[in-house]
């Protein structure tokens, strides 16, 4: 029985990635993304079980536990979302720089 990996976040960039890299090596992939076509090509590309889900969701997490179903051997969490807790957090410095810890000032000079 091949082990099971769900990789959110699979339908671009590092999340695609991994999911091309564990298909290669024997694992069962269920990939989680937003974007239904780019992932339905990579299902088509390399055999994984596409899961179109936001995993900010609770529908979405629902959907990704019953496409689990039962076992699971590993997470690769690489959804990419931002609160908007961070959002109102973050600005830009008069340096042009980004800063998103709440503590954060601007470099002395």
């Amino acid at each position: 029985m091949p082990r099971s990996v769900v990789v959110t976040g699979a339908s671009s960039g590092i999340g695609e990635a991994t999911s091309r890299l564990l298909a290669a090596h024997g694992w069962e992939v269920i990939g989680v993304a937003r974007r239904a076509d780019r992932l339905a090509a990579l299902a088509d590309e390399i055999g994984l079980r596409p899961v179109v889900a936001d995993v900010t969701d609770p529908a979405g997490v629902d959907a990704v536990r019953a496409a689990v179903g039962g076992r699971l051997d590993a997470l690769v969490n690489n959804a990419g979302a931002r609160s908007a807790s961070t959002r109102s957090r973050t600005r830009t410095s008069t340096t042009g720089g980004r800063c998103t810890s709440p503590t954060c000032s601007e470099p002395s000079g």
